[in-house]
């Protein structure tokens, strides 16, 4: 873990690397192992990992990279799909419906 990290929650890091002034959210989980072989996780600095969510690895992150809450990121996510510093990361998105109320009035 890099200076001034923040970690106090329960979480796992297998195999990672933490860049400085990083935040984990509790819960956050870094999925190292398929059964056989353990992969490794590099995240820049200033990255914010959100509550519940995981990443599977490997992979790698830039600098400023935030990952919403509840999402799980997959194995060579960055192989695939490049982005760049100070990006925010949403997977397995619910959809949110809204339905007005029997009492609110409508146009």
């Amino acid at each position: 873990m890099g200076k001034l990290c923040k970690a106090a929650h329960n979480c796992y890091l297998g195999d990672t690397v933490l860049g400085d002034e990083s935040n984990v959210g509790a819960g956050f989980i870094t999925a190292n192992f398929d059964g056989t072989k353990k992969y490794k996780t590099v995240f820049g600095r200033e990255c914010f990992l959100g509550v519940n969510a995981s990443s599977v690895a490997p992979n790698g992150y830039p600098e400023g990279t935030t990952i919403a809450a509840g999402s799980t990121i997959p194995k060579n996510f960055t192989a695939h799909r490049p982005f760049g510093p100070f990006s925010l990361l949403l997977s397995r998105m619910k959809k949110v419906s809204v339905k007005p109320g029997r009492d609110s009035k409508q146009k």
